[in-house]
């Protein structure tokens, strides 16, 4: 029994030594690299849909490799913020600010090497090609910076039509007994 324990325990130390010292399947240079292209893209784009947007910020993004049938992938997750000016003026004919803060996910595909084969100038050799082959924003939150303020009252009533009779004892429901 104690050399089954000590081959049992020599078994679990070579295996864990393996797999600490094993080549992961994307490189931690691969995850720095998807995650400040990545940011530098969601940025342009706000910048492109929403130019009076400003403030942006990366509040968090990290990635997970993924090897699903064979194939390389890398699931992104990132949350960001923004800044913008509302459509409404207050009274004072100055207009609000919003914080929009939107959270998502993309999926990434690694390129086959044969894509980037065609390079002469070889400045692409060493550099892996990744596509974005999903993404989903999974939540969308907005913080109203100042007040809103609505006014009650300021729609006038629609108009009851003649003959129609507006007495609140006409409003009960059917069945119900009225005095």
């Amino acid at each position: 029994m104690k050399y089954m324990s000590v081959v049992v325990f020599a078994a679990i130390m070579s295996w864990t030594w393996f797999v600490i010292n094993s080549e992961p399947a994307v490189s931690m240079e691969t995850h720095v690299g998807i995650q400040s292209k990545l940011a530098a893209l969601i940025e342009e784009s706000i910048q492109k849909q929403k130019p009076e947007a400003r403030d942006f910020k990366i509040e968090s993004m990290w990635t997970e490799a993924l090897t699903p049938e064979g194939k390389v992938q890398i699931r992104a997750h990132f949350s960001y913020r923004f800044t913008e000016p509302t459509q409404t003026l207050d009274e004072t004919g100055k207009a609000g600010e919003t914080t929009s803060t939107i959270g998502g996910e993309a999926l990434l595909e690694k390129q086959s090497a044969l894509a980037g084969a065609g390079s002469e100038s070889g400045t692409d050799a060493g550099l892996d090609t990744w596509a974005i082959v999903e993404k989903k924003f999974t939540s969308d939150a907005i913080t109203f910076n100042d007040a809103l303020l609505i006014k009650t009252g300021d729609t006038p009533e629609p108009a009851t039509p003649e003959g129609t009779d507006t007495d609140s004892s006409s409003a009960h429901p059917p069945g119900a007994e009225t005095h």
